[in-house]
C-alpha cells in the first residue's frame, strides 16, 4: 500500500483527482488531493501566491504524514513538486509528472513555454492588470479550440 499526494495544475483544484482518488482507494492505497492556494476553494488572494507558497503549502502537509509519499504534479504542478522533492527528499517515495513541467534550474513556465512552437498555452494567456494570467475566453471558445483537443493533436503527430 503506497500514499499518493495529488497536486493539480494552474485553474485546476482539488476537485480535479477525485476520479483518481477514488481509483486508488479502491486499489488499497491512500491518496490526498490538496488545493494549492488561491485555488479550488483555498481563500489565498491570488496576487500573493507563487511558487513558493505553492510548495510550502505541499510541504506543511508532507511534514505531517509518517511515510515518504508518491507525488504527483499536474501540469503547473511539476514545478511544485520538484521544489517539494529538493526541500523534502526524505519524504518523498517517487515523483511522478503527470502531462506536468519539468524544468531545468532556474527556469520558469512562462519563460519556458514560447521555446515550444507547438505550444497552446502562450497564445491563449492574456495578462491583466494584476499581472495575473487567464486564458483567452475567445480562444476557449473559438472553432478551432472546440475542434482541435490536445489529444488529437497528439494523435495526428504521432
Amino acid at each position: 500500500m503506497s500514499t499518493y499526494l495529488l497536486i493539480h495544475g494552474s485553474w485546476h483544484g482539488a476537485w480535479c483527482w477525485y476520479k483518481i482518488v477514488a481509483a486508488l482507494e479502491a486499489a488499497g492505497h491512500r491518496a490526498t488531493a490538496i488545493d494549492l492556494p488561491s485555488a479550488g476553494i483555498d481563500p489565498t488572494p491570488a496576487a500573493g501566491v507563487d511558487l513558493r507558497a505553492q510548495a510550502d503549502a505541499v510541504i506543511a502537509l508532507l511534514d505531517t504524514l509518517a511515510e515518504p509519499v508518491i507525488l504527483v504534479g499536474h501540469s503547473a504542478g511539476g514545478p511544485v513538486i520538484s521544489t517539494v522533492a529538493e526541500a523534502r527528499p526524505g519524504k518523498i517515495a517517487k515523483l511522478v509528472y503527470l502531462s506536468a513541467y519539468l524544468l531545468e534550474n532556474g527556469a520558469s513556465i512562462v519563460s519556458t513555454v514560447p521555446q515550444d512552437p507547438d505550444s497552446l498555452v502562450l497564445p491563449h494567456l492574456v495578462p491583466n492588470a494584476g499581472g495575473l494570467l487567464s486564458i483567452s475566453t475567445r480562444s476557449a471558445t473559438s472553432s478551432t479550440a472546440r475542434r482541435t483537443t490536445p489529444t488529437s493533436r497528439w494523435r495526428d503527430r504521432c
